[in-house]
């Protein structure tokens, strides 16, 4: 729906959805909520985390810059492709690591325990 695709929200940004690598719309959906808690993620980029060994972190701050760009740019087709953060994700948290249906809350634990502030 075109509509749905480009449709604004107060802050002048549009949605921006992800592609699904094959059953990951757990992770999908968390990533969805989490970076749309906008004071989070403001205080996440401008603050920073704590380092973790396995690149989590750094690979979510990746994710977190290129969803809040695309948020603003006003072109129709908005998907950004989390494969490299699901491979990082997966390598540290191994149940995450194929592509089998998975607990949404479960992922969104890990990767708050990972992220934490």
């Amino acid at each position: 729906n075109k509509y749905l695709l480009n449709k604004s929200d107060n802050n002048g940004k549009v949605l921006v959805g992800f592609r699904n690598l094959g059953n990951t719309c757990y992770m999908n959906t968390s990533l969805q909520l989490i970076l749309n808690c906008d004071e989070f993620i403001e205080k996440l980029l401008n603050t920073g985390v704590r380092k973790n060994k396995s690149g989590v972190t750094q690979e979510f701050i990746n994710l977190c810059k290129e969803y809040r760009d695309q948020s603003f740019k006003k072109s129709y087709h908005k998907e950004i492709s989390p494969s490299d953060f699901k491979r990082i994700f997966g390598k540290t948290h191994r149940k995450f690591e194929g592509y089998q249906q998975q607990d949404s809350q479960e992922f969104l634990r890990n990767l708050l325990d990972d992220i934490s502030i």
